[in-house]
């Protein structure tokens, strides 16, 4: 049995199977085939190319066994003459003329060790939406592995692939807002599957009746869908804020987010009234080297009258430093405490959820797109957009806690919580006892 008796692409699936991009989404709304696509492709270029080495994986390797390697692992069945070996352990398939797919998770330490460790031609990413943007660039790193062309001459093609449902952060800003040489975007619609079930998109109506959200996203493919839903600040608006040409002219200050842990970011960042005119991001340095960095910051913007350091956990060593090395300069130094009270007390669980929701989103929810400029890195912009806010039994705003953000699988946001160093307001006092609510 050949691939073609087993797998008949849809039309949409075959405009992203003939897309000669690189790295290729396929994506939107659910039912639209994305699973299916992506093995396929997979198993495509293994047998069209002898020796290819591919990767299949979701952000946890226990979520892919329960998903994805279903529909992997019923087509491998469906086309068992070709295959040589399945050790489901290692998570391996190997095929008779050479070739070999590999699959399990791509968001952890251990995946990512596992990956480095690999030369591929080819690499898939389910649910991509799932994963960081890291994941994808690790993996493309490995695209290297050097094979003989196809049986007809053609030589191999590298391949990433993506699929996903429409959710705000970095698929978006990589392949539905920006023009990146060598990717591409394939929309997948329920209507364009002639194998669901005659009912499958109405029953979904139906079901999504009272959440118009969930319609425009799952059903239709919008991209724009939960732009603002329950997101502190919406994608539109960061976007926007990227955008914005202001004039860099009035009070200015530096503001530093320190990492706690290994793989966090130090940021340190600077703007001159509404504009962040630079940003810089280091990981695993010691108290002593941020300091040191939040000094040459200064030295660079020496009309610099605030400096807002994160002052929980080890930024307090980071502030006392600071302040030592600058005590007889025009500069006021402050700790900010992100678990701190707020001043409004009513409305606001903490100083964070105060500033995020209330002082920093209000300068992007601003209609005339006069009050902030941010510069246009991926990083920050997914870390604004990704965050989401509940309301408290007392009324009250609170921003999603970091372990929960790290339960959704997303890193630390430190460039956004240096943005809101950089941006408290109101100002912190102008003296050294910090910032408190």
């Amino acid at each position: 049995m050949d691939l073609e008796s087993s797998y008949e692409p849809t039309p949409r699936q075959l405009i992203a199977h003939r897309s000669a991009a690189r790295y290729k989404l396929y994506g939107g709304a659910m039912g639209g085939g994305k699973s299916v696509w992506l093995c396929n492709s997979a198993l495509r270029a293994c047998l069209r190319w002898p020796g290819s080495r591919w990767y299949l994986g979701r952000r946890e390797a226990k979520t892919f066994r329960r998903t994805t390697y279903l529909t992997l692992d019923k087509y491998a069945g469906e086309l068992a003459p070709i295959f040589a070996s399945h050790n489901l352990t290692d998570g391996l398939y190997r095929l008779n003329n050479g070739s070999s797919i590999w699959y399990g998770g791509v968001g952890s330490a251990e995946d990512r060790e596992k990956i480095k460790s690999m030369e591929l031609t080819g690499f898939g990413i389910d649910e991509a939406s799932e994963a960081e943007e890291d994941s994808f660039l690790m993996l493309a790193t490995r695209l290297r592995l050097k094979i003989p062309p196809s049986t007809d001459g053609v030589p191999c093609r590298f391949q990433g692939l993506l699929a996903s449902n429409p959710e705000p952060g970095w698929l978006r800003s990589r392949f539905i807002d920006a023009v990146l040489p060598d990717h591409s975007f394939t929309p997948a619609l329920p209507r364009d599957n002639p194998h669901l079930p005659s009912d499958y998109e109405s029953g979904l109506r139906e079901l999504f009746g009272g959440t118009p959200a969930w319609t425009r996203a799952y059903l239709e493919g919008d991209w724009d869908a939960f732009s603002g839903v329950k997101n502190v600040i919406a994608y539109k608006d960061v976007v926007a804020a990227e955008l914005a040409e202001l004039e860099a002219k009035g009070d200015e200050a530096i503001g530093c987010d320190v990492a706690r842990f290994g793989d966090d970011e130090t940021c340190i960042g600077h703007r001159t009234g509404p504009v962040c005119d630079h940003l810089e991001a280091h990981c695993k340095e010691d108290t002593t080297e941020t300091a040191g960095r939040v000094v040459a910051c200064y030295r660079n913007y020496p009309r610099t009258r605030q400096i807002n350091i994160d002052d929980d956990g080890v930024g307090g060593g980071v502030v006392d430093m600071v302040r030592r090395t600058l005590k007889d300069l025009p500069v006021k130094v402050n700790g900010v405490h992100f678990g701190g009270e707020p001043r409004d007390k009513e409305h606001y669980a903490d100083w964070a959820s105060e500033q995020l929701s209330g002082a920093l989103g209000s300068r992007f929810r601003d209609p005339n797109r006069q009050s902030i400029q941010i510069p246009a890195d991926k990083k920050l912009r997914a870390q604004l957009t990704a965050r989401l806010y509940e309301m408290t039994d007392r009324g009250q705003i609170k921003i999603e806690s970091k372990k929960k953000m790290k339960a959704r699988g997303l890193k630390s946001p430190d460039r956004a919580d240096m943005l809101m160093c950089l941006f408290a307001t109101p100002a912190p006092a102008a003296v050294s006892t910090g910032v408190q609510g």
